[in-house]
């Protein structure tokens, strides 16, 4: 069993501290990714980098658990709330189509799909769920950011 503590890097992170949408320090609401809608509600087990890594000391190899499916604590609740209300319909629209077809289609060899949706609702959710999984480093957020000379 590993005692030694984490490295700072894996614990110490001040863009966790971050709105992954907004880049504001404010309290963080807890972000389903995917949208809880798409059936993601259950119960999972989170590996982060810390516990995948032996540089985790001893946190190394351990996972926390999330009752109400996967996610984080990613997003503002304001941020959280537009995104919800704006984008996140267009989704799970889409991926209960996707999973009716596959259901329906089960065995066959060649399926053809014709889906409904709205398209920039539907990329503008994928970005936000890009935004959240890219927290930690904020790479994406600083390009967003970035304003040309």
């Amino acid at each position: 069993m590993k005692t030694s503590k984490p490295l700072d890097f894996l614990l110490k992170n001040d863009n966790m501290k971050l709105c992954s949408i907004c880049g504001e320090e404010k309290k963080l609401s807890f972000e389903h990714m995917p949208p809880q809608g798409t059936g993601n509600n259950k119960p999972v087990k989170i590996y982060g980098l810390e516990n995948m890594t032996p540089y985790g000391g001893y946190l190394h190899e351990k996972f926390t658990k999330s009752p109400r499916g996967m996610g984080g604590f990613k997003l503002c609740e304001d941020c959280n709330n537009k995104a919800g209300s704006w984008y996140v319909n267009s989704y799970i629209d889409l991926n209960n189509q996707i999973m009716s077809a596959i259901k329906e289609n089960l065995g066959k060899k060649d399926i053809e799909l014709i889906c409904k949706v709205k398209p920039l609702n539907f990329l503008k959710q994928v970005i936000c769920l890009m935004l959240c999984a890219d927290q930690a480093n904020g790479q994406l957020r600083e390009i967003i950011n970035t304003k040309e000379t």
